[in-house]
């Protein structure tokens, strides 16, 4: 998922043991079907969490089943939005055309640092695709 809609152009940095190269890159950042944001720039202070809802939409004339959803890094974590411990499947199923909350990430900040993680969202409509959700806090 791009982090910001239209043009960017930025430097990729590749290091090998042969060196270090540098590939000037281009892309065009578009919004996703879901309208799914990515949660960057928030700054959080030591010892507190930042925890913002994950909402999803359905553009799809048939009911969206989410299949999988995780994490990576150890500093986010992803739970039910009613908190409880456990759901039944058709939390995970949204109607056509409509938004509904499906997670809550759920960060804790342990040390002053920048912290990155993703979130893989995967669909009954994306066996071969997936959405990857950026957090940078």
């Amino acid at each position: 998922m791009a982090r910001t809609e239209g043009r960017v152009n930025n430097t990729l940095y590749i290091h090998t043991s042969l060196g270090s190269f540098q590939y000037r890159v281009t892309a065009i950042g578009v919004s996703n079907p879901y309208r799914l944001r990515p949660f960057i720039g928030a700054k959080v202070p030591i010892n507190s969490s930042y925890a913002p809802l994950i909402h999803i939409y359905n553009p799809h004339t048939s009911t969206l089943q989410l299949t999988e959803m995780y994490t990576t890094g150890g500093g986010l974590h992803l739970e039910l939005p009613n908190g409880e411990p456990e759901g039944l499947k058709n939390l995970w199923q949204i109607a056509p055309f409509e938004t509904k909350t499906i997670m809550r990430a759920n960060f804790l900040a342990r040390s002053e640092r920048n912290h990155t993680s993703y979130i893989r969202i995967k669909t009954n409509s994306s066996d071969e695709h997936f959405v990857i959700l950026p957090v940078e806090v």
